[in-house]
């Protein structure tokens, strides 16, 4: 029971550890944090030895999700293109509501960037890895062919990373899914001009 109980209390401080951080950044106070999470300040030092160690446990929880999420997504899909269409509906999905983990370049950063970078670092390596999967298992499907597959892989991901500014502030001049369709149409069949003896 007491295990429970720490647990519960445990998901209650990153749950409103993550909230104020989205909110205020770094300004964001453990007395704040405890009283939103309705425990004593002494509770949250018992599970986290400072601030800094709660902002990297709400950036790895928010990090860990997005993996889980973006996993489950593709497993659901069939074809290379329709798995990464949804690799990036899912990220896209979530940018808003996993605000700590896309917000770390912002003020809270500039306390907490050596304890996220590292996270940050893993997080691109895992999803580098869901689109290596994708394409290896379209190769093995037949569907498309790659030649590098490992260097197409950390290309798709970077493209899509260029776009996430875009994404989370709303200033691109085009929905998303058109945007995505139309990376994808790059992807799938290029911009080249297609010569007839060829």
């Amino acid at each position: 029971m007491q295990d429970e109980d720490t647990r519960g209390k445990h998901a209650s401080i990153l749950t409103a550890a993550g909230k104020l951080f989205a909110q205020f950044g770094n300004k964001a106070s453990m007395d704040e944090i405890a009283r939103f999470a309705r425990v004593a300040k002494k509770t949250i030092y018992n599970h986290f030895k400072s601030k800094e160690d709660l902002f990297e446990a709400v950036v790895r929880r928010e990090s860990d999700t997005l993996v889980e999420l973006i996993r489950l997504a593709v497993s659901r899909e069939s074809t290379a293109r329709r798995k990464l269409r949804v690799y990036m509906l899912t990220k896209i999905g979530k940018m808003k509501e996993l605000s700590n983990f896309y917000n770390v370049t912002r003020e809270a950063a500039i306390e907490f960037w050596p304890q996220v970078e590292g996270i940050r670092e893993n997080y691109l390596k895992m999803e580098k890895n869901i689109v290596l999967d994708i394409l290896r298992q379209g190769i093995i499907n037949n569907e498309i062919s790659v030649p590098e597959p490992e260097l197409t892989a950390q290309t798709i991901v970077i493209a899509v990373k260029g776009m996430e500014a875009r994404w989370i502030m709303k200033s691109s001049n085009y929905p998303e899914d058109k945007t995505i369709e139309k990376l994808l149409d790059i992807l799938f069949y290029g911009i080249s001009k297609r010569q007839a003896n060829h």
